[in-house]
């Protein structure tokens, strides 16, 4: 945050407080996401009553047309309502406070449906490759169904979590122990035919 924005949120915040909400932004930056979009959620999170964009303008020194912006992409993501105009006031917005949901939300958005297209990718390369025949193909069409099979077990691990709430590792450790071991072996076999 510049030393400007910092400044007026120290007006609506304590240092540890801000401090804490300066944290979600660069959770948020890390994890993809605008720096802006943790903050804001963070404000909207720690206050009992929803916020309009002028007092988040107020409380953050972001113009009013960032504000805007960011609104809309949390709102598109899910992690922040709006309600309608109440007494004269405009809009209001509040942080979405089920965070499980929220996560999960996301993860099914971004994270699945790049594992999907990289699954894709893969099973295409390894069907391209064993129709390029010969040692090298055939070798690079094995290498390339482990990684959808690992991709398919990640997938898999994902949809559990979404739909239970807990993580399930077994699929992906089963795929390290027995999937993958077994294309090691054959691969080091191959290697010491070679030799």
């Amino acid at each position: 945050m510049s030393p400007e924005l910092r400044q007026k949120s120290q007006e609506a915040y304590p240092e540890p407080v801000l401090a804490a909400v300066e944290m979600m932004g660069e959770l948020m930056e890390y994890w993809g996401f605008k720096r802006i979009h943790g903050a804001l959620w963070a404000m909207l999170y720690l206050e009992k009553e929803s916020l309009t964009q002028l007092d988040l303008v107020k409380m953050t020194g972001y113009s009013k047309g960032a504000i805007s912006m960011a609104l809309g992409e949390l709102q598109d993501w899910g992690v922040v309502r709006v309600k309608r105009p109440l007494r004269g006031r405009g809009m209001t917005y509040t942080a979405e406070t089920d965070l499980a949901a929220m996560i999960r939300n996301v993860i099914m958005r971004r994270e699945r449906e790049l594992l999907r297209q990289a699954q894709q990718r893969f099973d295409n390369a390894a069907r391209f490759a064993a129709d390029q025949g010969g040692e090298t193909g055939q070798f690079r069409a094995e290498r390339l169904r482990v990684l959808s099979g690992l991709t398919s077990a990640a997938i898999w691990t994902l949809d559990r979590f979404v739909s239970t709430g807990a993580l399930p590792f077994s699929r992906l450790r089963t795929f390290f122990q027995k999937g993958l071991g077994s294309v090691s072996t054959a691969t080091r076999t191959r290697g010491q035919d070679a030799l």
